[in-house]
């Protein structure tokens, strides 16, 4: 056996020393190894993405690359070039953009590998893209480039920054806090949870309850292909204990980011978005008028949002004495709801819809709303039958359902109905508006009509409300976790509208000109404050004042007590005004300040609380202006800034607001 070795390896020494060797110099990028010859593209490559961030992009087959059991088509040479442009624009431009480009080189997955046909599973799954090892990323599908929707391309998007994520948490792990918000969740049968389950206990979904590893990359994933709109409306779908979870892992996720690796991930977010939106474009899908309407309706369809009015003046009065009986139930049954008067459809695909209500507490602000899905059901004549089967909206809010019977389960649970065109005799349309005619089959005198669209509905932002544009700013105030604002600060501002100036210098002038047993300009208003606590019924105004005529700023405050609520059509109305015995000042002034009060405060019409459109005034860098907008006189509207200015416990010049200095 020693002998045979030792010819083995005479053999092989000989061998070697007959073999012809290239010259030393030459470098390894020029071998060809392979049997195929240099081409054009392959420099682009090489020059685009493996010289200056040292990624390979491979794209010609290779078996031993590809899971065996799955069938691959390659990739057509004409894609390879458009689809790596719109890699490098959505990826790396946007993280070397915004994290430098040195980011890009360190921490990139160093292999794309293309194929140009998709990864199909056997329960009908389809993967845009799967990542290995933390090194290289498997792109499919290339050969469809041009013609998937956004969701499509988001996707593959999204899987590069998901593993991107890996390979930073590989580096320097993420705090260790991040496993503990849901620790018993995690489980290896996550293919067996939905998506609204997965939800609801604090995911991404439910990949991400495989490990906390993939739940972490799967929420940095999310956050920045889906933006802060993307992503809010994706916790939004999720139940309030849901919610409370995703956000906690949100906050610990961008802390890390920041801290770790000094990276704004909104800021990563926001660029993405904008380049999203430069480089997708969502095919528009006409409505065909002469087809049957509801396989038109469902998500990436004609139209996917249907709001409907219970005050629109077709809806019969049989159909309103319903939704009638349902608003006296909740009035009863929860202590002071009420119903708004239009609510939601959203079709998902050609057999589920989520109906949505929205409500107002008792306080008057509004509330989360009542999300309920159904099953469509088609019938042997034409018509279908919606049948309730769950709800991701929160327990709490579950309370509202039995007030729905007459017009739910009374009704629209228990009758086959038609979808169908609403003919201009019905619902006449103006400019492009489209109504759908939700008819009951077997008696047409029942029905309701809504508005064709395709409005987020994912979102708890309301979509609808007052005539004005402008975002309502009302349901933002209070002190409350989920409110973003406390106080408005009311001052002199050149932009104001030019009757409130005129009031507001009346108003001033009969303070100074007040109380003879001192001097004459004894008082010097400079401005109010609006606070709300933690219900409208906790609001006070502060009105702001100084005790010298020549006196820069306040030093002193008179303050009242507001009781507010909040009609349908987010009216905010002054209920009650009472003087606040916070210094005794509130009295001394309020005869002087009651006209201003009546036409600005407490007029029986109400006013609304906007944001400020920047058409109006451009508020300092960073901040936001509020505007109040009497109903009975619009036109003197008057603003100022929404902060949270602490509610005044002393009146010393150092506590005032330094907004009036």
């Amino acid at each position: 056996m020693k002998a045979l070795r030792y010819i083995f390896f005479f053999l092989a020494v000989f061998a070697a020393g007959c073999k012809t060797e290239p010259p030393l110099d030459k470098q390894i990028g020029e071998y060809d190894r392979d049997g195929w010859q240099r081409t054009e593209i392959d420099d682009w490559l090489r020059e685009t993405f493996t010289d200056p961030y040292n990624i390979e992009v491979k794209y010609r087959w290779d078996a031993s690359e590809f899971a065996q059991n799955r069938t691959f088509v390659p990739v057509e040479m004409d894609k390879i070039q458009p689809f790596m442009n719109f890699v490098k624009a959505a990826v790396i431009d946007v993280t070397a953009q915004v994290n430098g480009a040195d980011f890009v080189k360190k921490h990139f997955p160093k292999q794309f590998m293309l194929a140009g046909s998709y990864f199909y599973n056997v329960d009908g799954t389809v993967y845009a893209g799967i990542a290995e090892n933390a090194r290289k990323v498997f792109l499919f599908g290339v050969n469809n480039f041009g013609g998937e929707s956004a969701a499509e391309i988001k996707s593959k998007v999204r899987l590069i920054y998901h593993e991107l994520t890996h390979i930073l948490h590989q580096k320097v792990m993420y705090p260790v806090e991040f496993k503990s918000v849901t620790p018993g969740a995690y489980t290896s049968n996550w293919n067996a949870v939905s998506l609204q389950n997965a939800r609801n206990a604090g995911f991404m979904n439910a990949y991400s309850m495989s490990t906390p590893n993939e739940d972490f990359a799967e929420i940095t994933a999310n956050i920045l292909v889906n933006g802060r709109v993307g992503f809010e409306s994706i916790i939004a779908s999720a139940n309030a204990e849901g919610q409370v979870l995703i956000r906690q892992k949100a906050a610990i996720l961008v802390d890390y980011f920041a801290q770790v690796w000094g990276v704004d991930i909104w800021a990563w977010a926001d660029a993405l978005a904008a380049k999203m939106d430069e480089l997708v474009e969502e095919p528009v899908i006409e409505p065909d008028f002469d087809a049957p309407l509801y396989p038109q309706l469902g998500l990436e369809k004609a139209y996917s949002s249907v709001i409907v009015d219970m005050e629109h003046p077709s809806i019969p009065a049989n159909v309103k004495n319903l939704w009638a009986q349902a608003e006296a139930n909740l009035l009863i049954m929860s202590g002071g709801r009420s119903f708004h008067n239009q609510f939601a459809m959203r079709f998902t695909s050609n057999n589920t819809v989520q109906l949505i209500f929205y409500y107002y507490e008792a306080n008057g602000l509004s509330s989360e709303p009542q999300r309920l899905n159904y099953q469509i059901a088609p019938q042997s004549d034409g018509s279908y039958r919606f049948t309730y089967f769950s709800s991701p909206t929160s327990a709490a809010n579950l309370r509202i359902l039995p007030a729905l019977d007459p017009f739910l389960r009374e009704w629209f649970d228990a009758n086959p109905f038609l979808v169908e065109w609403a003919s201009e005799a019905i619902a006449p349309p103006q400019e492009d508006e489209k109504y759908v005619h939700i008819v009951q089959a077997d008696d047409p005198t029942y029905f309701i009509v809504g508005e064709l669209g395709n409005i987020d509905l994912t979102s708890n932002i309301w979509p609808f409300g007052t005539t004005d544009p402008q975002e309502p700013l009302h349901d933002k105030l209070g002190t409350g976790s989920d409110k973003l604002y406390s106080t408005l600060l009311f001052s002199d501002h050149t932009a104001q509208s030019q009757g409130f100036k005129d009031d507001w210098e009346a108003v001033k002038t009969a303070v100074r000109e007040s109380h003879a047993s001192y001097p004459a300009n004894h008082r010097t208003l400079f401005g109010m404050a609006l606070y709300i606590g933690a219900t409208l019924n906790d609001a006070k105004l502060a009105v702001f004042y100084g005790h010298a005529s020549n006196i820069t700023s306040p030093n002193s405050v008179a303050r009242y007590n507001l009781n507010l609520s909040i009609d349908a059509n987010g009216i905010v109305k002054v209920t009650n005004l009472t003087n606040d015995t916070f210094n005794g000042n509130a009295a001394n002034l309020r005869t002087i300040l009651q006209p201003f009060f009546d036409k600005y405060i407490i007029h029986a019409s109400g006013m609304r609380i906007i944001y400020a459109p920047e058409s109006v005034a451009v508020p300092p860098a960073g901040e936001k202006y509020g505007m109040i907008i009497p109903v009975n006189s619009p036109n003197n509207y008057f603003f100022g800034l929404v902060n949270n200015f602490p509610i005044l416990t002393a009146t010393t010049a150092a506590n005032m607001p330094t907004v009036f200095n």
